[in-house]
């Protein structure tokens, strides 16, 4: 059998090593066939890989379906989404293998040193498809199948080999930002570990979700939404502020430098507003799942972590640091409600201004600026106010401030038209 570089591919006497290494670890068709092997060296990574196949009661036992992006400095933090055991298509899938289906393109890496070196083949991508192939084997179904295996990958490699090869519609997009901060590094994740938004061994979650699990975009929205209100000068004015959300959010974060992302990250004044945040947020589910009613509506209980609420109220937060007084009223939302949770879920959902299109589902449900400048007016005029609670009357009045600095300021611009 010849193990030879493909035109296109680079020679690499390490690369050479560890294929003939693999090739003599594990039984592969082409191998019993004696077949050429190439390695072949994507243009784009400059990733060295073969294309094989191998037996599934082979594969079965090596799979990896916990392989990190990072094995080095961020072992614990997977690299693959979470398997969707209940899907149709995942079914379907299952029983397709148990059928003799064959399945191709599995993307895995080669990785026979570190933790779990019993299960060198780490998966990237395919792995409903290798899941599939392992239950295939209790059913003594023995087929070749399909990988792409990758040698020598650096970590910016394996992070853009796991996004390629996790490009589908059915694919969030938070779970290619969690991808992303892997490869910046481990401190966003930290962070959240150290205000409580995460588990000391919990990652970013993937998606929206009912556990009250933050994503990285989130995490991101609260520091870059924090700091632009700390970096406003002079007065806190009557203004129709609109805090950062989404995609201008991501391109602020990803612009800024290491250095600057972990000045950031050492404030210790957003570490204390992070601090506040994430008492807020589980004092809100605590008290949803609490209240029988309530907790009928599942939005209620993760209602902080609803982006256009954490971004507004993140954005507060810093705007205040120059009013210690009203900043520490904020930060006594969750003290003051007692018995109520103190985002007034019901109260803000039932919530409906005139000027509200007819689709309007309640206050704190869309993420356009209008919405966001709504709420930070709502917790400008909370941190101001003496009332202890959020309630319907401090709503209207913070959406008619809203809309009265809005129409003010629109005015404003276009009298400076008039000659």
């Amino acid at each position: 059998m010849k193990t030879l570089f493909d035109d296109k591919a680079t020679n690499e006497t390490n690369v050479l090593t560890k294929v003939n290494d693999f090739l003599k670890e594990i039984s592969t068709l082409e191998v019993v066939k004696d077949s050429p092997i190439i390695i072949y060296q994507d243009g784009a990574s400059k990733a060295y890989y073969i294309d094989c196949h191998i037996l599934s009661i082979v594969a079965s036992d090596l799979f990896d379906y916990d392989a990190s992006l990072d094995p080095e400095e961020q072992e614990e933090i997977k690299a693959n989404r979470d398997l969707q055991d209940f899907h149709k298509a995942f079914g379907k899938m299952k029983e397709d293998a148990k059928k003799g289906r064959q399945f191709n393109d599995i993307i895995v890496e080669y990785l026979p040193s570190g933790s779990k070196v019993e299960k060198p083949l780490k998966i990237y991508g395919g792995q409903h498809r290798a899941k599939s192939i392992e239950e295939s084997t209790t059913q003594n179904v023995e087929r070749y199948h399909g990988f792409r295996v990758y040698f020598e990958l650096s970590v910016q490699q394996r992070n853009e080999i796991a996004q390629v090869s996790n490009t589908n519609i059915n694919v969030p997009i938070d779970l290619f930002e969690r991808m992303q901060e892997t490869l910046l590094g481990p401190e966003l994740r930290k962070w959240c570990v150290s205000i409580g938004l995460l588990s000391s061994n919990q990652d970013f979650a993937e998606r929206k979700n009912s556990d009250g699990i933050i994503t990285a975009r989130m995490a991101r929205t609260f520091i870059i939404n924090f700091m632009a209100g700390k970096k406003i000068k002079g007065p806190i004015s009557d203004k129709p502020y609109v805090s950062l959300i989404g995609n201008d959010v991501n391109k602020e974060y990803l612009g800024l430098t290491k250095e600057q992302r972990l000045t950031y990250l050492k404030d210790s004044k957003l570490k204390e507003a992070g601090d506040q945040f994430a008492v807020l947020h589980k004092t809100q589910m605590q008290k949803i799942k609490q209240d029988k009613d309530l907790s009928k509506t599942s939005e209620f209980k993760t209602k902080a972590l609803t982006p256009c609420i954490l971004s507004a109220w993140s954005f507060v937060a810093g705007l205040l640091q120059k009013d210690k007084g009203r900043l520490k009223k904020l930060y006594q939302l969750t003290e003051k409600s007692k018995d109520m949770n103190p985002l007034a879920a019901k109260e803000m959902s039932e919530y409906k201004h005139q000027s509200d299109p007819k689709n309007y589902r309640g206050l704190g449900t869309r993420t356009e600026k209008k919405e966001r400048g709504k709420l930070v007016q709502l917790f400008l005029l909370y941190s101001g106010k003496q009332e202890p609670k959020i309630i319907t009357r401090l709503i209207d009045a913070a959406v008619t401030n809203y809309l009265s600095f809005a129409l003010d300021e629109e005015r404003k611009k276009k009298a400076a038209k008039v000659r």
